[in-house]
């Protein structure tokens, strides 16, 4: 017999969106389903939604303590050995609760499973897909700290483990709460206390973008809310070393995030101050700053689908982040505007409009161009292949030819492919650039870039300094 699974919705004032949402959930043909929807002091017609549903839902009460409190009345309510958990204003897509499900009876050592999930308008139209298993192909406590796609509805938990801990703290996300990250507390609490995850390599449910979703309402609450949920996690105090070692990479990796959510949502001192914040994590020129920040824009902007002009809008906020101003600006910003309108077609094959598209924007000096193209490589969100990196650098010496004492970097292009590959299990890819990598530089005089790689990848990977990739280039 198929374990029992139980679907908490919680729910305020969410009438116009909480037939979708249960409907979602009576259409997956799992066998053995409990919906459990808690309406947390509505004051519109979800009443009346739910006495349409009285026969096929438990309709509780809750105490319009906010939606962890919520979801925490759900789970003691809840007969089923798994929990899955929906939003009153998201959709669960077809096979979520059969395909979860399924995982755990392979996985009797897992209790958690994650997935993707699908972005919707207000009227259910599709936006988006996203896959947070890209960039971290690890479920364990460290991957949860470096890569905080959390989504409740993604989720499917086993009951018991979410007893254990005492469900979600409504510190992080209750009524009165500054905060709205209540479901990335419980997951890392949830990996702190043993509780091992997998990945569903797919999408689950729909995310629904409104105007009184918390994605569009809550940017600042679910930014600051991060930061706080590190700030405690790293004053516990009782971290293995393990995880301890990452604690400055993942301050100013979530900062910069921060600086991207807030822009993203309109917020641009406060854009500004994230990147102020991971700059006390990572102190450094401010023209190597923006390099990498603008990389790391880059990597978030591909995650979401939103193209180079979304990146290129940052500008404004990377200039007043690093101080740097006048000339000095100028170039850097030629550099960035250059790549990310080109860095596209490299990716996709399209090298003739990609040296074309150099050609008419001209590149604004090699070690400029050469330092956003590298910190690019190193945080794709898209594997690079070979290829598109040989033929970058055979239009990059053409069109700017690098100084005599960096003929080798071809090499180090090759070799930043390798470490990303590496850092997304990618096998296969990762032994191509590594042949490459042989191919371009045996010669003696590339051992210098072997050296500086080897080096920086050692205190990248292992002691999970994140200052190190930006001394690969000499």
């Amino acid at each position: 017999m198929r374990p029992l699974v139980s679907v908490i919705i919680p729910t305020y004032n969410c009438a116009r969106f909480l037939p979708d949402a249960i409907e979602s959930v009576l259409a997956q043909r799992y066998p053995r389903v409990e919906i459990i929807v808690v309406d947390d002091g509505s004051t519109d017609d979800t009443s009346e939604v739910l006495e349409r549903y009285a026969h096929r839902i438990v309709a509780l009460e809750g105490d319009n303590g906010g939606v962890a409190r919520a979801r925490n009345r759900g789970i003691a309510a809840a007969s089923g050995e798994l929990i899955a958990f929906l939003d009153a204003d998201d959709v669960m897509l077809p096979g979520k609760l059969e395909a979860q499900s399924r995982v755990f009876d392979r996985r009797e050592d897992r209790g958690m499973v994650h997935s993707g999930w699908t972005l919707i308008d207000e009227r259910g139209r599709f936006l988006g897909e996203r896959r947070p298993w890209v960039n971290a192909p690890r479920l364990d406590l460290r991957g949860w700290i470096m890569n905080k796609s959390v989504r409740p509805g993604a989720l499917m938990v086993r009951r018991r483990w979410l007893e254990d801990v005492g469900g979600f703290d409504p510190a992080y996300g209750g009524r009165d709460s500054r905060y709205q990250v209540e479901d990335l507390e419980l997951v890392l609490r949830l990996a702190r206390s043993g509780c091992r995850a997998a990945w569903l390599r797919r999408p689950t449910f729909a995310y629904r973008k409104h105007d009184d979703s918390a994605m569009t309402r809550g940017a600042l609450a679910q930014t600051t809310g991060v930061v706080r949920v590190l700030e405690d996690l790293y004053g516990s105090g009782t971290l293995p070393w393990s995880v301890r070692r990452l604690e400055r990479a993942a301050f100013f990796y979530t900062h910069v995030w921060a600086a991207w959510y807030r822009h993203r949502h309109g917020y641009e001192d406060e854009a500004v101050a994230s990147l102020e914040a991971a700059r006390e994590w990572l102190p450094g020129p401010g023209e190597s700053l923006v390099y990498r920040w603008a990389a790391q824009f880059g990597r978030l902007a591909a995650g979401e689908d939103a193209g180079a002009d979304a990146v290129l809008d940052t500008l404004p906020v990377l200039r007043r982040a690093s101080g740097v101003t006048g000339s000095e600006w100028g170039g850097i910003e030629r550099a960035i505007r250059s790549w990310v309108e080109v860095q596209d077609r490299y990716l996709e094959g399209r090298y003739e409009e990609a040296r074309a598209g150099l050609e008419a924007s001209g590149v604004p000096g090699y070690e400029r161009f050469f330092e956003i193209v590298l910190q690019w490589i190193l945080v794709s969100a898209s594997p690079v292949s070979g290829e598109a990196i040989a033929r970058l650098w055979e239009d990059l010496r053409e069109l700017a030819p690098p100084p005599a004492g960096r003929r080798h970097d071809e090499t180090l292009l090759h070799l930043a492919g390798l470490g990303r590959h590496v850092r997304n299990r990618r096998g296969v890819p990762a032994i191509g650039a590594l042949g490459r990598a042989i191919r371009v530089g045996w010669r003696p005089g590339a051992a210098r870039v072997w050296g500086r790689f080897l080096r920086a990848g050692f205190e990248h990977y292992v002691l999970a300094d994140p200052s190190s990739m930006g001394r690969l280039t000499p």
